[in-house]
């Protein structure tokens, strides 16, 4: 019997930046990631393994710790053991959930918040107030 050697399937490269239309179409699946895991719909965080046999359901693997499970990490295209893929200092997990910068691209960081001290803030953020 001859062993054929069958190719190993690799993921596309992902886009280095996101349209608003990407941007929403991954906002939607994360959502809908979160939904499913906590619904029970057999995906990685479901109950449905514990209906099964008995078997404890699976607890999603966040190999690098940066707030994205694996399984997420390999939907959005970034390194489930690398925190920062894109090396700009912000992590995975707070790039793809709370500021919605693209964890891919070093160049998309979140806008800058105005400054709360009177002393460091720009004259716009710190209006002189009507005599």
């Amino acid at each position: 019997m001859n062993a054929t050697k069958h190719p190993i399937p690799t993921m596309p490269t992902p886009p280095r930046s996101y349209s608003a239309a990407a941007a929403e179409k991954l906002r939607l699946a994360l959502l809908a990631l979160a939904a499913a895991a906590t619904t029970g719909c057999g995906l990685s965080g479901g109950s449905y393994y514990g209906t099964t046999g008995g078997v404890p359901p699976m607890m999603p693997v966040d190999s690098d710790g940066d707030g994205l499970n694996d399984d997420d990490e390999l939907l959005l295209g970034t390194d489930p053991y690398n925190w920062d893929t894109d090396g700009d200092g912000l992590s995975d997990g707070d790039e793809a959930r709370i500021h919605k910068t693209d964890p891919l691209d070093p160049k998309s960081v979140p806008p800058a918040a105005p400054s709360d001290n009177p002393e460091t803030a720009a004259p716009s953020d710190n209006p002189e107030p009507a005599k």
